[in-house]
């Protein structure tokens, strides 16, 4: 996303909030009901989500220092966004194939994400470590028997109420606010891969989440 179209997505977001508060108290005077079952955690997560956008692009602008350095075993999608050459789309790149398959035990294994070749690599490799080594460990496999989730197929993450969310494995009510938010300010998700943009999901809530949720067009 563009430096334009940040802006412009925070301007819309802020008159939305404003407009519901100015809504709300109207229709409260009036004995109104006015949101749905969920929507009054929403407009706090979404007040959240505009504050968290505004000072998210301003990190990003943020250029690396001489001596900073990124794991891309850890670092967030926000701050390998910084890396010089590597712009959005190639920083959720790298979240989503560490996600998917295990991180990276060397800067080398970086060249199996899209986006980065071999002389993107050379010029982010000074600003790069490994210091966490992933461990390989095995897809887990559906539980048979013994507790269940209440999941009987996957969850559609753009048409999920905060009722289907909070029945997901590792969401509690702040993380479904923050995921119904998200969804509000940034439109559908194009993959499931972009719930790492959440805050507070992480490649362990991710593999928890791995067979429960999809997207469906």
């Amino acid at each position: 996303m563009t430096r334009a179209e940040t802006r412009a997505l925070l301007r819309a977001a802020a008159v939305l909030v404003l407009i519901s508060a100015v809504r709300f108290g109207v229709e409260s005077r009036r004995g109104v009901p006015l949101f749905e079952s969920d929507s009054a955690s929403v407009l706090p997560a979404l007040s959240e989500a505009v504050a968290e956008a505004t000072a998210e692009q301003e990190r990003r602008s943020k250029p690396l220092g001489p001596s900073e350095r990124l794991d891309p075993n850890t670092a967030s999608e926000v701050d390998l966004d910084r890396l010089p050459g590597v712009g959005a789309a190639t920083a959720l790149a790298i979240v989503r194939e560490r996600t998917l398959n295990g991180g990276f035990r060397s800067l080398d294994e970086l060249l199996r994400v899209r986006g980065i070749g071999p002389s993107t690599l050379e010029r982010i490799r000074p600003h790069l470590e490994v210091t966490v080594i992933p461990r390989r460990l095995p897809r887990r496999a559906p539980a048979r028997g013994g507790a269940s989730t209440g999941i009987t197929r996957p969850v559609d993450i753009n048409r999920a109420d905060s009722v289907s969310l909070l029945n997901l494995p590792g969401i509690g009510p702040s993380l479904a606010g923050r995921i119904l938010a998200y969804r509000r300010l940034h439109g559908p998700f194009e993959r499931v891969e972009q719930l790492v943009n959440v805050r507070g999901i992480g490649p362990a809530t991710m593999a928890k989440l791995d067979g429960h949720v999809t997207v469906r067009r």
